[in-house]
């Protein structure tokens, strides 16, 4: 079965291109052959389409895979039909901060608050201020000692 299933799958992949090439005339315009592609196949499909050898794609390599692969026992009399198919490409780059600006644009933001950010925020203004203005008390002591200083020199 698998040798019969191998050619008949390199026969459908290498004629997919000509099949598509092939329902285009040739009697059409190159504008009316681009037109239909591209609005098929979007705007990046203006191009003409790869190779299989640009693309990866062997067909020795699937044909050894497909000899290689172990049958599946038969579980029934039924057509049971298993196949097994691995893909092997490149993945296609994700750019995944695409149109995102990471240039400094201002003040830096910071974190979570500080403990004294916390405590301005949360206690009421009423205990907020000092009870008592200890500055001007302390300022008024000191000139009062530096005045008996002055006096005593004398």
């Amino acid at each position: 079965m698998r040798r019969l299933v191998a050619p008949i799958l390199i026969v459908a992949v290498g004629l997919a291109p000509a099949a598509q090439a092939a329902q285009t005339t040739p009697a059409d315009p190159p504008s009316a052959q681009a037109e239909p592609q591209a609005s098929r196949n979007g705007p990046a499909a203006t191009g003409a389409l790869p190779t299989p050898e640009q693309l990866g794609v062997s067909f020795e390599r699937i044909k050894r895979e497909l000899k290689e692969t172990p049958p599946t026992p038969r579980t029934s009399s039924v057509l049971h039909l298993e196949f097994h198919v691995d893909v092997y490409g490149k993945a296609p780059k994700i750019d995944l901060l695409a149109g995102v600006d990471l240039r400094p644009t201002g003040a830096v933001r910071y974190g979570g608050m500080t403990h004294q950010e916390f405590l301005d925020v949360t206690t009421p203004q009423a205990f907020k201020s000092p009870p008592a203005d200890l500055l001007s008390l302390f300022t008024a002591a000191i000139q009062q000692l530096v005045k008996k200083q002055e006096n005593k020199d004398k």
